[in-house]
């Protein structure tokens, strides 16, 4: 990936420095809502401590990604424009069209289209509908604990309702990350935003990537009531997306 003519025109104006933010972009981008970043001054102020670059520096690393096409900008906001990647929202357009119908399904409390069959269905047991009937309100139960987390902007992990280990387990349990030791993570990410005073908008999401590393290099720690790796997480998805976005620059 790092030979591809964008990035080797990153690497030469900028060095070393230019193509490793260019990786934490990507990652920032990818935790970021509509995988989108508005540039305002606080914004900039943020990531340029997160990254350890100043905002001159920041800035100049910005433009040239613009200009070469690595990333795009939409006009100017209300505080600074916004910036995003092409490339990287078209990897992402199933996982998006699924969040898109997942949160109109909830909206409207409808269940998605039924396709047409013809062939008449088997008749269902008394105890398959009473089962049905209680997995869908327990999925509802959840649904309105979720909703009742506001969200919050830019912020430390001891500021976040997550910093509660019960409600941070929450938001993995009957998903496949509950696989891995989520007092853990907890601890890791809690541990990282003490030690450098790291700030973020969805440390749900900082711990998935924390899992994400680890998984990539052999080292994720897993339950010990739980020996079996999951079943083809979600996070491998997402970070064979983000190889696939560095490496196809042209």
């Amino acid at each position: 990936m790092r030979n591809t003519k964008k990035t080797k025109a990153l690497r030469k104006r900028f060095g070393h420095v230019g193509y490793s933010i260019w990786n934490m972009l990507l990652e920032a981008l990818t935790e970021a809502d509509e995988f989108k970043i508005e540039l305002t001054p606080l914004n900039v102020e943020l990531f340029s401590g997160d990254f350890d670059i100043t905002t001159k520096e920041f800035y100049e690393i910005i433009d040239y990604c613009i200009k070469i096409e690595l990333i795009q900008v939409q006009p100017p906001g209300c505080n600074g424009q916004i910036i995003y990647c092409e490339e990287l929202i078209d990897r992402f357009s199933g996982l998006l069209s699924k969040r898109n119908r997942d949160r109109n399904y909830y909206k409207t409390d409808n269940p998605p289209p039924k396709t047409t069959n013809k062939k008449k269905p088997a008749a269902e047991k008394p105890q398959s509908k009473v089962k049905e009937s209680k997995v869908k309100e327990s999925n509802k139960k959840n649904i309105k604990k979720s909703l009742k987390v506001k969200p919050l902007g830019i912020h430390l992990f001891k500021n976040s309702p997550y910093f509660d280990i019960e409600n941070f387990k929450k938001e993995f349990e009957g998903t496949k990350y509950d696989a891995f030791n989520l007092e853990y993570y907890y601890e890791l990410v809690k541990n990282w935003s003490e030690a450098g005073g790291k700030m973020k908008k969805d440390w749900i999401a900082t711990a998935r990537n924390f899992m994400l590393s680890d998984l990539g290099n052999n080292k994720a720690r897993y339950n010990n009531t739980n020996n079996n790796k999951p079943k083809k997480p979600i996070i491998e998805t997402a970070k064979n997306a983000i190889n696939e976005i560095q490496q196809s620059g042209n």
